[in-house]
């Protein structure tokens, strides 16, 4: 008898872990996915902004001398 209550809570509990469960795994995954897509699009616009920074003429001062 003990044996069949203890079946019938384990598998109460598993049948409302399991939703839970299920749901963080998937919030996490699309977290995941909008962090990943938000670095990806960062991580371009800086190689566009480095691409095209080099390609502007450098600056220097009548010795030659870099600067701003």
């Amino acid at each position: 008898m003990n044996v069949v209550a203890a079946c019938a809570v384990f598998g109460i509990v598993v049948l409302r872990w399991l939703p839970l469960a299920s749901k963080e795994r998937a919030d996490a995954d699309a977290d995941m996915h909008e962090k990943t897509h938000a670095l990806n699009q960062e991580a371009e616009e800086r190689r566009r902004l480095f691409e095209t920074s080099l390609e502007s003429d450098p600056v220097t001062d009548r010795k030659g001398i870099f600067g701003g």
